[in-house]
Order: C-alpha cells, then sequence, then structure tokens
C-alpha cells in the first residue's frame, strides 16, 4: 500500500518516513530514523546526491525560459517517488503470473527501483549531456552513466547494502548496488547477467514510458511555464501496466491513447523546449568554450579519480567569469570574458535558417545521410566565402522504435481484452500515426553583418525555396 501523510507523526521526533514537499508530487517520503540507522535519508544526504542541487536539470534553457533552473535533485526525488509507486503497483501482478518465488520481497524490489530512481542521474556533471561530449573530445571512454556506476558500486555501496526499510515497510535481504547500476544500464562490452525480475522492472527506469521521462516532462514543462506540452497521464500508465506470463511487460489497450498522448508530449517538448533555436545555439557556445576552459580545470578522466569531478558542478562552472576575470593567464581571462557575455544572455551563435517540415526524401536527395552535418557545410560553402563562420545543427530524437521485436529496452505489448490476445499489432498502428523521428536542420553564423549573406546562400545551396526561412533574430 502507498504511503499516506500522516500529519501527526511530523511531530514525533523518532518518526521513521518524513517527506519533501514538491511541486509536481506534492509529499515524497522517504525513510528516516536514529542516527544510528542507514536509511534511505543517509543516501539523500550524502554529498553526491546532494552535489546534484547544484546541477541544473535543463543545462542552459534558463537562458531562454528564465524559470527553468530546476535542479537535477529535484528531478531524481520525483523519479524515486514515481518508481516506488510503479513498482509497488507492478509487484503484485509479477508475483501472481510468475509465483512469489521468482523474485525478492516486495519491499526489497520496491527500494531496488526507489533507488534506482534516485541515482539513475548521480553521474550527470554541469551542461548536462555536453559534457559527455567533452568526455570524447578529450579521448574518454567515458559516460554520466559509466560515472553513476562508478558511484554506486563504490561510494554509495555501503550505504546502499545497509537500507532495510522503504516507505513501504521493511525487508531482510540486502540490497545490491550492482543490480541497481544494471537497471539505469548495463555495462558497455560486458555479458551481464541478469534476472527475469529485475529485467521486468527495470523497463520501469529505462522503458519507453519509463518514470524518468515521465518526471522530466511534467517538471521540466511546469518550470518552463509550458504545462499544456507536459501532460502526462502517469497514474493511467501505472494502473494500465501488468506482468503477464505471455509477453512479460504489458500495457493494457485501454492506454493506448493515453501513451499516444506521451509520445506527442515528449515530442513538443524537444521541439520547443529541449531543441529550442537558442536553447540549442547557447548549448552549443557554452559547449565551445567548455572546451577550451577544461585543461585549465584539472578534472580528468572522472573514471580514474572522481574526486576532482565531485566539484565540478553548474555553480563553479557559472562563477568562472569572477574567478578568472584577472588571473594571470591571458586564455582564462579570455575564456572568463567570453563566459559572461553569454551568462548575460549575449549568444554567441545566431540562427540563420530551420527546416524541420520538409517532405521525407529531401535530406537524402541531396547527399546520403552519413557525415550530413559537414556534407551540408560543404555544400552550402559552394555558395558562401570560406572565410565566412558558420555552423549546422542537426538536432535529433527518435520519436518511438523503429522496430518493436529488435528494441529490448522498449519492448512492451498490449493487451487487447475483447480478444484475449497480448501482441505488438496495437502498438504497431499506433506507431504507423506517429513519424519515427523528428529530424530539425538549422544553419548558424557568428555575425549579424553576414547573416543575409548565408540566408542567400543556405537558400541556393540546399534549394529550400519552399520553406519559409527565419527573418529575425
Amino acid at each position: 500500500m502507498e504511503p499516506t501523510l500522516d500529519p501527526s507523526a511530523l511531530d514525533d521526533p523518532g518518526r521513521m518516513v518524513d517527506y519533501y514537499r514538491d511541486p509536481i508530487h506534492n509529499y515524497i517520503p522517504y525513510t528516516t530514523g536514529e542516527s544510528s540507522e542507514i536509511t534511505e535519508k543517509t543516501l539523500i544526504t550524502n554529498r553526491w546526491v546532494q552535489r546534484l542541487r547544484r546541477i541544473f536539470q535543463l543545462q542552459c534553457a534558463w537562458l531562454v525560459y528564465p524559470g527553468a533552473k530546476h535542479s537535477r535533485f529535484l528531478h531524481v526525488m520525483g523519479v524515486m517517488h514515481l518508481a516506488g509507486k510503479f513498482a509497488d503497483h507492478l509487484y503484485d501482478s509479477y508475483a501472481k503470473t510468475m509465483g512469489k518465488d521468482s523474485l525478492p520481497s516486495k519491499q526489497h524490489v520496491v527500494e531496488t527501483c526507489r533507488l534506482a530512481g534516485l541515482l539513475h542521474d548521480v553521474g550527470h556533471g554541469p551542461m548536462g549531456h555536453t559534457l559527455d561530449e567533452i568526455y570524447g573530445k578529450n579521448g574518454y571512454k567515458t559516460t554520466h552513466e559509466d560515472i553513476g556506476r562508478k558511484i554506486i558500486t563504490e561510494e554509495l555501496a555501503d550505504i546502499i547494502r545497509g537500507i532495510r526499510r522503504s516507505p513501504y515497510g521493511e525487508f531482510s535481504e540486502p540490497l545490491d548496488p550492482e543490480i541497481i547500476a544494471n537497471m539505469i544500464k548495463l555495462p558497455s562490452g560486458k555479458n551481464t547477467q541478469t534476472t527475469p525480475w529485475v529485467d521486468v522492472f527495470s523497463k520501469l527506469i529505462t522503458g519507453l514510458y519509463c518514470v524518468d521521462i515521465l518526471d522530466y516532462l511534467t517538471r521540466d514543462s511546469y518550470f518552463c511555464g509550458t504545462k499544456e506540452y507536459g501532460t502526462v497521464d502517469v497514474d493511467r500508465f501505472m494502473n494500465s501496466t501488468f506482468v503477464s506470463r505471455e509477453a512479460g511487460f504489458t500495457l493494457h489497450k485501454g492506454c493506448l491513447s493515453a501513451l499516444k498522448s506521451f509520445l506527442y508530449s515528449r515530442f513538443f517538448m524537444y521541439e520547443n523546449i529541449y531543441y529550442h533555436h537558442k536553447v540549442r545555439a547557447f548549448d552549443f557556445s557554452f559547449e565551445e568554450l567548455f572546451i577550451k576552459a577544461w585543461k585549465h580545470l584539472s578534472v580528468g578522466d572522472p573514471l580514474d579519480d572522481l574526486e576532482p569531478f565531485y566539484g565540478l558542478d553548474d555553480y563553479f562552472l557559472y562563477s568562472i567569469p569572477n574567478l578568472w576575470a584577472s588571473h594571470e593567464n591571458d586564455e582564462m581571462r579570455e575564456i572568463a570574458k567570453d563566459w559572461d557575455r553569454i551568462l548575460n544572455a549575449n549568444v554567441t551563435w545566431k540562427c540563420v535558417h530551420e527546416m524541420q517540415y520538409f517532405p521525407k526524401d529531401h535530406l537524402t536527395s541531396l547527399f546520403n545521410p552519413a557525415d550530413v552535418e559537414q556534407k551540408m557545410r560543404d555544400l552550402i560553402y559552394t555558395e558562401l566565402d570560406e572565410s565566412v563562420e558558420i555552423r549546422v545543427d542537426i538536432p535529433f530524437l527518435a520519436l518511438r522504435p523503429e522496430n518493436i521485436a529488435r528494441d529490448t529496452v522498449k519492448h512492451i505489448s498490449i493487451y487487447d481484452p475483447h480478444s484475449q490476445t497480448f501482441d505488438t499489432v496495437p502498438l504497431e498502428r499506433l506507431y504507423d500515426e506517429i513519424p519515427f523521428r523528428m529530424l530539425m536542420i538549422r544553419i548558424y553564423t557568428r555575425s549579424q553583418e553576414e547573416y543575409s549573406t548565408v540566408h542567400e546562400a543556405v537558400r541556393k545551396s540546399l534549394k529550400v525555396d519552399q520553406y519559409r526561412p527565419k527573418t529575425s533574430f
């Protein structure tokens, strides 16, 4: 049974559950207790989780949507909460179908999912996924998920193993940090064996309508002031999801409309928030500076040493203009100057032209999709002097799986109560109404003086007279 708020218990100094007040989920429960007991509070107040308070959820979006300054800490608390609710609901279905002996106790499974939700972003640094790209450009085979696994299995492992309660009740079996890390993402290049119950409950964390996406769509749209884009029927998803012997992770056919709405909500959020042309411009303007600043930050590869990475957060990065403004190093002073300019909403790159709604085969008629950005640049420069600097940006989103059978992470089956069948046909029909991908093509320039020149070169080289160009900044 889901924990409910007992106002009288808030005055009890020995209470076992406490609450965070959240603008999306109202009250988020977490376990607490005597100082000698290891509880969820021990984990939540650990410096690696608290560090997420200093990481913006939407990296640079607040420069376009001023309210979007919420932290990853708020998000992971929300994901933990939803993961517990979903797992509590799904457990009874799994136990009834597969047998109670096929998985640990209910509270153990619920807590495993809650901690996977809490820790799924623990390896993120400032600037979000931009930092993953910087790792690659510095020759590190590192992602935020790899860092998260290291933090979970090394820094937080003892705390995780010591927790014996969720807000839903107690359990005796020790939690396994490796299982929690595997639920977030299996390690690459390793043949990691997982048990059937872990495979099923992992879909709550990384599946088609996982609690991560359900929380961030609702939360991000709330803080951006665009609630109409992030409307998701979370309760309908939860109550329509169950485990069947025929198909495993299953969604009732009656929830297909909610699923369609969810997929379109994700589309609208990426189109209007995450891939907004100015948000993208701020992202790669900071990326350029971040690459220059990296050698002065002495962070190195976090997989070699986590300690320098711990101090790398958005609060530190946004202090660079003050910290480096009078530095003896010329390059650091110049970085500080440029950083300050961008923080004052003076974006480096200006969008000259944007295409999104174009014929399906238009892109491939111009060139082979491989190395598309470089080939588009080459094509534009046939009409443009090479001294004019441009940037081609092609944000991309796979809205839904292209092949349901092969996508084991996103795979779900639909139960039709009329025919009493378990298959993917209703899902395939729904997918026929939804495009597989969202693709935008944007061309940016640094110079307002060259704005018209670049636009004319784009118009001629890409033959896009049928598209209405952007006419202003």
